[in-house]
């Protein structure tokens, strides 16, 4: 991961699939940092939310992960 300011930050939803009182939705993200004295880099990466449906009906996020594409440094 690149260290530095984020100037910003891309969610796009590839899929969602539903399963019960549950919604998983499959995304993929765009980051964009500027690191200190540098041009900005660009990060894209996964992400996976699951959302949970309430007793009201309401969904609520219960998990909330991404990761970079980019090999460790």
């Amino acid at each position: 991961m690149i260290e530095g300011e984020v100037q910003a930050l891309g969610l796009d939803v590839i899929d969602v699939i539903e399963a019960g009182d549950l919604a998983i939705e499959i995304g993929r993200t765009t980051l964009t940092i500027r690191p200190p004295g540098a041009d900005p880099a660009i990060d894209h990466g996964k992400s996976v939310v699951v959302w949970r449906r309430q007793n009201d009906g309401a969904l609520k996020i219960a998990v909330d992960t991404f990761n970079s594409d980019s090999p460790a440094s």
